[in-house]
């Protein structure tokens, strides 16, 4: 009987010591002690900007939709998870469509990724199907049922990507909630 529960503590400390550590959206890769982890969006953060959200301008419109998914895990061969937030979109100008994003597609074909920062701010990289450019900006909520969105060009060294130069969609907007 001694045996059985001195082999059954080792089984529990060995499952204990590789048991998966979930921690809050917000923290740092370097923070997290275990390679096998899960930021997790705790405190629902995601659920203040996942939805439609829209611009209006005359005969020029932005729609972005944005949802979250949880225990997203890329590339797929690590322990690594994290609550995401990507998305689609469709931009009307003069009445006429120049983008249009059918579906939403995760890491590594994603549009539209949207990354936590604060209760009120996320980081925003989208790309324009019209050109293929992308640029990376800030998703601030204002308030429940407003945001703006302020995309610029992306600074740093690039290998072979399209220019920011070529970008047709929107790049400062307050949008609404629908």
């Amino acid at each position: 009987m001694k045996n059985i529960i001195i082999i059954l503590g080792i089984l529990f400390i060995t499952v204990a010591c590789k048991a998966q550590q979930i921690v809050p959206l917000g923290t740092s890769y370097e923070s997290i002690e275990n390679r096998n982890f899960y930021i997790k969006d705790i405190d629902n953060h995601h659920d203040a900007i996942v939805g439609v959200w829209k611009w209006e301008d005359g005969d020029n419109s932005f729609e972005i939709t944005l949802q979250e998914f949880e225990m997203f895990n890329y590339p797929p061969n690590l322990q690594q998870f994290r609550d995401e937030i990507f998305g689609k979109y469709t931009y009307i100008e003069n009445g006429v469509q120049i983008a249009f994003v059918s579906e939403i597609n995760v890491t590594p074909d994603a549009v539209l990724y949207v990354n936590y920062l604060s209760p009120t701010s996320y980081n925003v990289i989208m790309v324009d199907v019209s050109t293929g450019a992308y640029k990376v900006g800030e998703f601030t909520l204002l308030d429940d049922n407003t945001a703006t969105l302020s995309l610029r060009a992306s600074e740093g060294f690039k290998i072979d990507y399209v220019g920011s130069e070529n970008f047709s969609l929107p790049t400062d907007i307050t949008l609404i909630k629908q």
